[in-house]
């Protein structure tokens, strides 16, 4: 199901909402915002009627009325738009928590009182729930329905660029859930279901941290289109935001890998090699957060034609990832899936960063490279160091709690983690002292400048 939403979702949400919040002018981006709307219910409503008729009437009618909860999602769209372009940031993030606790509430107590065999229901009354939440609260939010929602053809120009767009998304999407098809060809049962456990449990940290901190990052690389510096230094300071974040997790988190899978998931799952697998992906987010904010700067600055580029190269390492990532998995297992996922991020930040050096050396006629643009966006040695002692810490701590789950085992190991955190912090302003003047400057409102 959750699938099948993001399908009907993704032209609106990853292809169309970018070129409406980078609009000049309101009206064009109401009107792309809306077309999208429209677009995503077109696609709910063909998805509902080859669900009726393919699958089951139990799974028929799920399937239905959830084509019928993405279709009412892809009405936030305008007003999440609406909401960018006007930096209600809180808000946003204010309803997409209510949505989320309101959906999670639902499904838990629908799930309760429902019977056994209909509880395929309390998911499909989750997502609807879900869905109306966003709706209402981000319409209401961002002014009413006269200000998020406009019916019209945008201009030419625009819906070019809106289809290059959604192209894109397309081979990203495919790209993303490639992973899929890799495990069914090359691994078994087992490997597949360790595989998908480890990461779900690390996207999370991706939705709920790396993906907002791209939303913002892309919103405001839209408004500074024609500050280059200003531009230059909120790309060093969103990507060093993202990268230390990540470093925590990259270089603390393994430590806990196997108490959280043995506690919230059992013996069984730590046997079968989640924490390892687990411990990777979290290694992956570093990669992640870095692609995440180069791909929004790209993305609030290119022009149809570099789109267009952007989704060739995509494509073609799309291919080398199913071929290469297939060939490994055999050999290696799920970790060969997770340095694949991890080199396809590298080539896409580091193809992006490349663009962005050259298009900025056109308009400041100053030589820049894409080396020195993320070396300039990278955490000092001091940082990095600091984190591999971190490392090292909870690593022994985790060694000394061995097998046994004792309550004060694990609470100095808890304890570990959280001195560790406060020891990052600390060095955050002890090595990181040009970004924590750069963070000030933009906490009082003002304009990022350009690292030295």
């Amino acid at each position: 199901m959750s699938l099948m939403i993001s399908l009907v979702l993704l032209p609106a949400r990853e292809g169309l909402r970018r070129i409406a919040i980078r609009q000049d002018t309101d009206l064009q981006s109401r009107l792309l915002a809306t077309s999208g709307t429209f677009l995503s219910v077109f696609l709910a409503l063909f998805t509902a009627i080859v669900n009726y008729y393919f699958y089951t009437d139990e799974q028929s009618t799920a399937m239905v009325f959830s084509s019928v909860a993405a279709a009412i999602e892809s009405f936030s769209e305008p007003a999440v738009v609406n909401a960018t372009r006007r930096e209600l940031y809180k808000a946003i993030s204010t309803v997409r928590a209510v949505a989320l606790i309101s959906s999670g509430a639902v499904g838990v107590v629908s799930a309760y009182v429902l019977p056994q065999s209909q509880g395929v229901y309390s998911i499909v009354l989750s997502n609807l729930t879900h869905a109306l939440v966003l709706v209402v609260g981000l319409t209401s939010s961002s002014g009413g329905v006269s200000r998020v929602f406009s019916i019209g053809i945008p201009n030419s120009e625009v819906i070019r660029l809106a289809f290059d767009a959604v192209v894109q998304s397309v081979m990203k999407f495919v790209l993303g859930n490639g992973e899929g098809f890799i495990l069914l060809l090359s691994c078994d049962e087992t490997s597949r279901g360790a595989y998908k456990l480890a990461s779900n449990i690390s996207s999370l940290a991706a939705r709920f941290v790396f993906d907002r901190l791209e939303e913002q990052s892309f919103a405001a690389f839209s408004r500074l289109q024609n500050d280059v510096p200003a531009m230059e230094g909120t790309f060093v300071l969103a990507t060093k935001t993202s990268s230390m974040i990540a470093m925590l997790f990259s270089f603390v988190g393994p430590a806990y890998s196997r108490l959280f899978v043995k506690i919230m998931y059992g013996p069984e799952w730590e046997s079968a090699g989640v924490p390892f697998l687990l411990s990777m992906s979290l290694f992956y987010l570093q990669f992640i957060s870095v692609n995440g904010i180069a791909e929004g700067y790209f993305n609030a600055v290119a022009t149809s034609k570099a789109v267009r580029g952007y989704s060739m190269f995509t494509f073609i390492v799309m291919i080398l990832y199913m071929g290469f990532g297939t060939v490994f998995a055999v050999y290696y297992g799920p970790a060969a899936i997770i340095l694949a996922n991890a080199l396809n991020m590298i080539f896409r930040a580091v193809y992006c960063a490349r663009f962005i050096a050259r298009l900025n050396s056109k308009k400041t006629g100053q030589t820049r490279t894409a080396f020195v643009l993320l070396k300039e966006a990278t955490p000092t040695l001091g940082f990095f160091f600091t984190m591999a002692a971190l490392s090292s810490l909870t690593l022994g701590s985790e060694r000394l709690m061995k097998d046994e789950l004792h309550p004060m085992h694990v609470g100095l190991h808890l304890l570990a983690g959280f001195c560790s955190c406060i020891v990052a912090l600390a060095a955050i302003f002890r090595f990181e002292r040009n970004y924590v003047e750069q963070a000030r400057k933009v906490f009082r409102r003002e304009k990022p400048a350009k690292e030295d």
